[in-house]
């Protein structure tokens, strides 16, 4: 079976279309958007960094991620993507956490931030 390659990038179509569908349960498809979007902007950089040569373990790349654009002086994409991914975390996990339409549309624009400023890496 051959390998499909995968375009990030779709997560963070499949994240607008998650927050505009208002024919599923609204707190459900906030949470996963916000989940979708994380997931566009990490693995676009992921995808990114290992093509320039490194490698990531695979139980701790999120915080590793984040570290490494430190190393490199890119604060502002480590700062945004660790936001992103407590956002995420609270959206997966926290149930008690109060996810609304803001919150998506934030998560959302951060996403898109990440993603237009992956080439400066």
């Amino acid at each position: 079976m051959k390998r499909v390659k995968f375009n990030p990038e779709i997560f963070l179509e499949i994240s607008k279309k998650l927050r505009d569908n208002t024919a599923l349960n609204e707190i459900g498809r906030f949470m996963t958007s916000i989940n979708r979007a994380y997931y566009a902007a990490f693995l676009i950089i992921r995808t990114r960094l290992e093509l320039k040569g490194k490698s990531f373990k695979k139980e701790a790349q999120h915080k590793e991620i984040r570290d490494y654009l430190k190393d490199l002086n890119h604060d502002f994409l480590a700062t945004e993507l660790e936001t992103l991914f407590s956002y995420r975390v609270n959206a997966d996990y926290i149930l008690k956490t109060e996810i609304n339409k803001a919150l998506c549309e934030k998560c959302i624009l951060l996403s898109e931030t990440v993603i237009e400023s992956v080439e400066e890496i």
